[in-house]
């Protein structure tokens, strides 16, 4: 049997709001691992942080907000751009 395509695997709506879930708590993960180890935040910011970013995730799943809003706000308050690697 051959290589199969990714693009013919049929994907249901369950399996793309799982692959969000996954990615999110990745990047969350990473951040607090960053923040916490690396840079030895403080856990009560580290706390309010957690915070904030579970709420802006779920104003991104809601609808209330977008990807292309936090990147236009981010970039026209702090001038920053973000690029995955």
């Amino acid at each position: 049997m051959g290589k199969v395509n990714p693009r013919r695997i049929p994907r249901s709506q369950a399996d793309v709001d799982k692959a969000f879930r996954d990615g999110a708590a990745m990047a969350m993960e990473v951040m607090i691992f960053t923040l916490g180890t690396d840079m030895d935040m403080p856990d009560e910011w580290l706390d309010k942080y957690h915070e904030r970013f579970m709420a802006h995730l779920s104003a991104l799943n809601a609808g209330y907000i977008t990807i292309e809003d936090l990147k236009q706000t981010t970039y026209q308050e702090k001038g920053w751009e973000t690029v995955i690697v």
